[in-house]
């Protein structure tokens, strides 16, 4: 016959410990569910590998994975005006491990393309800015246009004379090129040629009047004096070029285009995680290496809110509605 005692223990207390192991266990799951990182996170951008926003990019994946103590991955996917590398963070859990790189290009995608397929005011929540990137207004050294005021001067008595070269038709060098004829009301060509490179030698040839491209495509022919900056596109002047004037400073009130970029993720992924990302972002863009380090590479780092960085799409959008509805048929 089983002694009381023994059945005593048998029932009440082998039970209770499985029971507290039980409980143990599940509460160590659920910690772990709820505490973010717990797995690597994936940043899709758009960009090529090599370019100053990938580069960029990497430097602050690189700098969250050692704070945050888990695995940055970052994939590129080029093509598709972005449109591939958003649909990837789309497609996955709202969880916040699916990160996108949206831009000052998607803005103006949204713009230019007739039913885009992705919309970043509604499909996408802002998490953080990255950096800004000024696009320079640059002359020949040799050209008599040694600042903008000249070239407007000229483009107002010899109208449908002058011409400007820029990038691929419908990035940001050429529709800063068509928001200064705009706000102008300046009747000059824009030429658009494939890349920086064609754009560098068709100034050197004397092809162009004056070239539009950004700041960190052009900074090397710049410290080495082989173009003269004349003009930037930021609302503010580029603290490594102190004595270039922005646009504005021509006379053109209000006139601001940044080639920026920023961390979005898919609409209703938790609002503690997009907190806990921008607080994350932010403090690694206000590091003296990070300064430094973007410097290098010809932007800033642009410190936001979730809220001033989607107020700042939104913006650009309406902004870029304007000119498009004002611009010739190309």
């Amino acid at each position: 016959m089983l002694n009381f005692k023994v059945a005593n223990q048998l029932f009440f207390q082998f039970p209770i410990k499985w029971v507290l192991l039980c409980l143990g266990f599940i509460y160590s799951t659920v910690t772990a569910q709820s505490q973010y990182p717990s797995k690597p996170i994936k940043i899709v951008t758009p960009f090529a590998v090599g370019s100053v926003s990938d580069i960029s990019i990497r430097y602050i994946g690189n700098r969250l994975s050692q704070k945050m103590k888990t695995q940055i991955l970052i994939e590129n996917m080029t093509g598709a005006g972005g449109v591939s590398a958003a649909k990837v963070v789309l497609s996955a859990p709202n969880d916040g491990y699916s990160i996108a790189l949206l831009s000052s290009a998607t803005a103006l995608s949204v713009s230019l393309i007739k039913n885009y397929p992705i919309h970043p005011n509604t499909d996408f929540v802002a998490i953080a800015s990255i950096s800004d990137f000024a696009n320079v207004i640059a002359s020949n050294p040799t050209s008599k246009f040694t600042d903008l005021a000249k070239f407007i001067r000229e483009a107002q008595a010899h109208p449908g004379k002058m011409n400007i070269g820029t990038t691929v038709i419908g990035n940001s060098t050429h529709m800063t090129a068509n928001l200064l004829k705009s706000v102008s009301g300046l009747n000059f060509l824009i030429v658009p040629y494939k890349g920086p490179s064609e754009l560098f030698i068709a100034l050197m040839r004397g092809d162009v009047d004056l070239i539009i491209q950004s700041y960190g495509a052009l900074k090397d022919h710049i410290d080495n004096q082989q173009i003269n900056p004349i003009g930037v596109s930021s609302s503010k002047r580029v603290p490594t070029l102190p004595n270039t004037q922005t646009i504005e400073e021509y006379g053109f009130k209000n006139f601001e285009v940044s080639t920026w970029n920023g961390f979005f993720a898919a609409q209703s992924t938790p609002e503690k995680i997009i907190a806990f990302l921008n607080n994350e972002v932010n403090a690694i863009l206000k590091e003296a290496d990070t300064i430094k380090r973007f410097s290098d590479l010809g932007i800033e780092p642009r410190i936001s809110t979730p809220q001033e960085l989607g107020d700042r799409m939104k913006s650009e959008i309406e902004k870029w509605n304007k000119v498009v509805r004002a611009m010739e048929p190309i």
